[in-house]
């Protein structure tokens, strides 16, 4: 449909053809790669765009069951669950204490400007300035902050500061390693 327009000096008449077919291929490569994510099932360390820090039941997703928004995932996992790097980077913190609830916790730095923090951990096994890959075990899951009856990691992941949802649903079961379903710009 586009090359007769073309060839006749018709170009802005061709341009709807051309973006409709750019969308189809679009649509089309999203389609393999979202296949192709399902057949692994699982992430190999740095390959994912994210994975999961560690196995158990969502608690918390986007938002409280309140409404509120919580702007993280909360995953219930026992007490000193090996917790891993979501993706490859860099720590940037290794906090502990008090840290306005969110307890002891490791913020790492990943490719333009994106961060993912990981909170409430009972323990943490890594340093400022260590070079991590995707499920490099960071820390242990916890209770540390306000999360003072069921064991978990507060997941997070921002980028230029600003909080970014990761897909899930409460109540659902995540596997350590497994790719989160989400998919964002440049990452």
């Amino acid at each position: 449909k586009m090359l007769p327009l073309i060839r006749a000096g018709r170009k802005r008449a061709a341009s709807p053809y051309a973006l409709e077919c750019a969308r189809e291929c679009a649509k089309l490569t999203a389609d393999v790669l979202h296949t192709l994510g399902r057949l692994l099932g699982r992430s190999r360390p740095g390959t994912a765009a994210l994975a999961w820090p560690v196995s158990g039941r969502i608690l918390n997703t986007w938002y409280y069951a309140t409404g509120k928004v919580h702007g993280a995932v909360d995953i219930a996992a026992r007490l000193d669950t090996k917790v891993g790097a979501a993706r490859r980077g860099k720590v940037a913190l290794a906090r502990t204490g008090w840290n306005n609830g969110f307890g002891n916790y490791v913020r790492i730095s990943h490719v333009n400007g994106y961060t993912t923090d990981y909170r409430h951990l009972h323990r943490i096994l890594t340093a400022k300035g260590r070079a991590v890959e995707c499920a490099t075990t960071i820390g242990l899951a916890g209770t540390s902050g306000d999360a003072k009856k069921i064991s978990q990691v507060h997941f997070e992941l921002r980028r230029f500061g600003t909080r970014l949802v990761i897909p899930a649903k409460a109540g659902k079961t995540v596997l350590k390693g497994a790719a989160t379903g989400g998919s964002w710009p440049a990452f």
